[in-house]
């Protein structure tokens, strides 16, 4: 059974709000994760196995993809960086399959121009591997996404073999979603 996980942004510090119900949701009184020492944590998405939950998160002081675990979803452990900076790639400074855990995430190559990557790790905490071809998504010029390609959320179509991965893009300030389709359920990784 083939397991992914992907990041999709969320919000900078996980709040809820106490005593607000929307549509049957009832929001926490205080950020879970994220401010004061910790600075800015986004694109999150949570795993959860047994009774641990294990939020995968962009860690924007430390400019890594880090994972936090909790019990009950509200207190967490301190970030670890699983995906520390790769300066050399110039363009990154800041999902279980049958035999690895596949990541797709943000990648900035200034403060404004952002890319899609994807890494992956047979155990889904340390020893993240960079797919050679990254970026595997980047801003098109003169196009609606110029400025930046960033919250991707993938999925992979096993009866039509192939990948579907959305993603926010930019141009100056609108952001749209997009698509890209990947023939073929070889990523070349």
């Amino acid at each position: 059974m083939k397991k992914y996980f992907v990041f999709a942004v969320l919000t900078a510090s996980f709040a809820f709000q106490a005593n607000e119900t929307y549509a049957q949701w009832v929001k926490h009184p205080d950020p879970v994760l994220g401010g004061g020492d910790l600075g800015t944590i986004f694109d999150v998405f949570v795993l959860k196995d047994g009774d641990t939950y294990a939020m995968y998160n962009s860690w924007r002081p430390k400019r890594s993809v880090a994972v936090s675990y909790s019990t009950d979803g509200i207190n967490w452990t301190t970030p670890e960086i699983v995906l520390p900076p790769n300066s050399p790639t110039d363009w990154e400074d800041d999902i279980k399959r049958e035999n690895d855990y596949l990541m797709f995430y943000i990648g900035f190559l200034d403060e404004h121009t952002a890319q899609i990557g994807m890494a992956r790790s047979k155990n889904g905490i340390d020893n993240w591997e960079r797919f050679k071809g990254n970026p595997i998504i980047a801003p098109t010029p003169g196009a609606w996404d110029e400025n930046a390609c960033y919250k991707p959320f993938a999925i992979q179509e096993k009866e039509k073999n192939r990948w579907m991965l959305w993603y926010n893009g930019r141009r100056k300030s609108l952001e749209q979603m997009g698509l890209v389709i990947h023939q073929g359920a070889d990523l070349g990784f």
